[in-house]
This record gives C-alpha cells, sequence and structure tokens, in this order.
C-alpha cells in the first residue's frame, strides 16, 4: 500500500508516525515504504506517549519521550489497543491525517477521556492530562512545573466522584500513578483542578 502523499510547506520535513504493534508483515511494509516517502519515520510505542489537552489555548501537546507529535504529516495505526485508539483520536483531533484499517476512530472505547476531548474541542472542561503506562508517567510528571498542580485523578470508568484524588505535586502524582499502573490497563486521566473566583 503506498502512502498518502501530503503536501508540506517548503522547507518542512515530512515525519509520519507508525503505531509500534508485533512487527507484523504489513507492519514492515508500511515502515519500508515510509522509509523511501517521507523525511523521517518514527515508530511509535503508544504506551509511551503523553497527552496535554490545555483548555484556556485550546492547544494539544502530544509527546513521545518528550518529542512532539503534533506536527506529523501522517501516522500509520495497527491493531486495536486502546492506547492506540487515543494517540489515533488525539491526532486526528489535531489534523494529522491517520491511516485506520482497523476503524478505531469509529471505536467508542476510551470511556470519559473520549468525553473529555470532545468538551476541549468547545474549549469546555478543563486542562486534561492522558498517560497510558506507568513509564510514561513518570517522565512526565517530573517535567511538569509547580503551576500544573494540584491534578485531579478522574477515574475513567468512575461515577458520581468516586474514585477522585487531588495530587499536590509530582512525587505524588508519580506515587499515584505506579499504584494506578499496578492494578490497572486503564488510561491514567488527571486534570486541573478549577478554581472559581
Amino acid at each position: 500500500m503506498i502512502p498518502i502523499e501530503i503536501k508540506s510547506p517548503a522547507g518542512t520535513r515530512r515525519i509520519a508516525g507508525i503505531v509500534r504493534g508485533k512487527w507484523s508483515y504489513n507492519e514492515k511494509k508500511y515502515f519500508v515504504e515510509a522509509l523511501g516517502f517521507y523525511d523521517e519515520v518514527i515508530y511509535i510505542d503508544p504506551r509511551d506517549v503523553t497527552y496535554r489537552f490545555e483548555r484556556e489555548s485550546g492547544a494539544a501537546v502530544i509527546e513521545y519521550h518528550g518529542r512532539r507529535l503534533n506536527d506529523l504529516s501522517m501516522l500509520y495505526t495497527f491493531g486495536y489497543a486502546n492506547e492506540v485508539s487515543l494517540l489515533a483520536k488525539s491526532l486526528d483531533m489535531i489534523g494529522c491525517p491517520v491511516s485506520d484499517p482497523y476503524r478505531i476512530l469509529s471505536r467508542e472505547c476510551l470511556g470519559k477521556a473520549a468525553a473529555s476531548l470532545d468538551l476541549l474541542r468547545l474549549r469546555l472542561g478543563t486542562t486534561t492530562h492522558l498517560l497510558a503506562s506507568y513509564g510514561a508517567a513518570q517522565d512526565y510528571f517530573a517535567r511538569l512545573d509547580k503551576s500544573h498542580f494540584p491534578l485531579l485523578n478522574k477515574p475513567i470508568l468512575g461515577n458520581q466522584g468516586r474514585g477522585i484524588v487531588s495530587l499536590e505535586n509530582a512525587k505524588r502524582a508519580s506515587r499515584f500513578a505506579r499504584r494506578h499502573f499496578r492494578r490497572s490497563r486503564q488510561f491514567l486521566m488527571m486534570e486541573k483542578r478549577m478554581t472559581y473566583a
């Protein structure tokens, strides 16, 4: 299959992302073809992607090991995992074309995370942080400055305020993430505490 051609402004690099799966025949084929078409190809483990959706500015910051993915020219997806779905939906939301052979963009598997993304498109709600693994969370919290805290953990599948925990600093957030990912494969969803004047 030939990658879709994306027109890039003069002087910009065309970068494709390929979601890491099981290194199947199709993934290898996409990867080899993409190497010849794009200036750079990033092989992405979606569990290590971090997300911050800023309510005030409407900006999305999507990073993989500290590298921004916002400027990808194309994302190729393989597999059905929730973390693949979150990556695909988030990049699609900011205008990155997504190759979606498994139709993950139409799946409803993200719980409250999907609702948060919808609210943030309308600039409602609050700044939201989504993390898919402890390793990603640990690095992410270490990079956040104090102004991002306190954060509220919002269980993806919880309701009526059950399970909400206030995390006052990066150390406490990292400890909470470790406990969370030891017992769950669900995303860790945290929101900036809203203050009212």
